[in-house]
């Protein structure tokens, strides 16, 4: 929503209820709430509860602090840029308008000011997503997790699901140099062009059809090159012009 879009539509706010409902009680001792106060707000539960309401204004000489259903509190500085907005962890916002400010200190305790349902909305089970993680049986971890590929180790998130891979072709490839308990690779042969060991563990190279393979073991090396006959395996010579 373009920002003059959202001014004029706080501005309308100043004149009429929403986001508090119409049928309301807003007295609280010498106190009347007016409709400039709250412009507009947004509410997310667990579980959705059937009213959401005000139920404390208390204003001292920098702030004015709002109480709603569950606990719920906001605090506005007097002296801060209006409209304000305030949020809390978790994921509530308050709008407050300039006449805030001025509502007289002292502590107002409302019974029936409820705000419209339409600005609660649910946000629980699947759509709160993963909220801990067990490996066998150590302490869940909490908070943020993140997934980081390692070697021959893969992670593929789709949607809901995260799918955790082990083996060749996954995750980072293996190169040379210095890694885990293995200092290079003179040791380790994966596989050539897709093809692993045998059985015993064996990774054959055979030559013929004019290729030659020559070991080079001090050096850790294989060379594998052609070995044809220039008097057989090329093309004899071709005039551009044959004798006739």
């Amino acid at each position: 929503m373009a920002d003059s879009l959202v001014i004029d539509w706080l501005n309308e706010n100043a004149l009429r209820a929403y986001p508090l409902k119409e049928m309301i009680t807003r007295v609280s001792d010498d106190y009347t709430l007016d409709d400039g106060v709250i412009l507009d707000a947004q509410f997310v539960y667990a579980n959705l509860l059937s009213d959401v309401a005000l139920t404390q204004i208390v204003s001292n000489t920098t702030d004015v602090i709002f109480t709603l259903t569950g606990g719920v509190v906001f605090t506005i500085s007097k002296s801060g840029v209006f409209p304000a907005y305030a949020r809390t962890s978790q994921g509530h916002l308050l709008v407050v308008g300039a006449s805030a400010a001025n509502i007289p200190i002292g502590t107002y305790i409302f019974s029936n000011v409820i705000f419209e349902s339409s600005v609660s909305f649910e946000f629980g089970e699947a759509w709160l997503g993963v909220q801990s993680l067990n490996f066998n049986s150590s302490s869940p971890i909490i908070g943020d997790i993140n997934f980081i590929e390692g070697y021959q180790f893969g992670i593929h998130v789709t949607r809901s699901v995260i799918t955790l891979n082990c083996g060749a072709g996954y995750g980072r490839p293996l190169s040379c140099i210095s890694f885990g308990g293995v200092s290079d690779c003179t040791a380790i042969v994966s596989y050539v062009n897709g093809v692993g060991p045998d059985g015993h563990k064996v990774l054959h190279f055979k030559s013929g059809g004019g290729i030659v393979i020559f070991d080079d073991p001090p050096n850790h090396r294989i060379f594998i090159g052609l070995a044809s006959d220039p008097n057989k395996d090329t093309c004899k010579t071709i005039t551009s012009n044959p004798a006739l």
